[in-house]
């Protein structure tokens, strides 16, 4: 039997974020605060049915300090840790650039975050039809790696940052407007996850 685990979920950015936002002339803007926000939800209520306790970190829709978010993680962790479960922390974001397709990323070496990551990445293909799975195999897996990312480096839990397709591409764009596409990014992450409860 997996042992008791509890996800913490961080939606990146805010409302005051400058930038972060789709700029198609006659469409909708997408903004990744509201996105990013949106699948955090939707993440909440797949792992609520399936009895695994989550946590967003960023309920505000202001964006909140890396400092102040990594405090609140290991807060949490530390209470968690505390009543015997295993943590880890998901942090949503969409991509920007002119490019296509899903990214995971984690801090450099050889990690548990490393595990969640592969899981992320070897779903997405079912739940993103059409889309690439953008990896670095270098160092013999598929996540993206660097410590640029304190979120990734400084919390006391496995972490993974995930790139949910790119906002500044149609294709994309469109998937991210939509509400299948919207549920299938959830869903992907949600069966990651109880795939990672399994190897606790």
């Amino acid at each position: 039997m997996s042992r008791p685990l509890s996800v913490f979920l961080d939606n990146g950015h805010g409302n005051d974020t400058p930038g972060k936002r789709s700029s198609f002339p006659g469409l909708k803007t997408l903004y990744e605060y509201e996105f990013n926000r949106d699948i955090v939800t939707l993440i909440t209520l797949l792992l609520e049915k399936a009895a695994v306790p989550s946590a967003r970190i960023v309920p505000e829709l202001y964006d909140v300090s890396i400092s102040e978010r990594i405090r609140r993680v290991n807060r949490m962790v530390s209470a968690a840790s505390k009543d015997g479960f295993q943590t880890v922390l998901v942090s949503v974001h969409a991509n920007a650039g002119k490019g296509s397709g899903f990214e995971a990323w984690t801090s450099k070496g050889k990690t548990r975050s490393d595990l969640l990551a592969e899981l992320i990445l070897d779903a997405a293909p079912k739940y993103l039809k059409g889309f690439a799975v953008r990896k670095d195999v270098t160092d013999g897996d598929g996540d993206k790696e660097s410590n640029d990312f304190s979120l990734l480096t400084k919390t006391l839990c496995p972490a993974v940052l995930t790139e949910n397709l790119f906002m500044d591409t149609l294709k994309d764009y469109q998937f991210l407007c939509s509400h299948a596409g919207r549920v299938a990014i959830a869903e992907m992450h949600v069966a990651a996850i109880l795939n990672y409860k399994e190897t606790l």
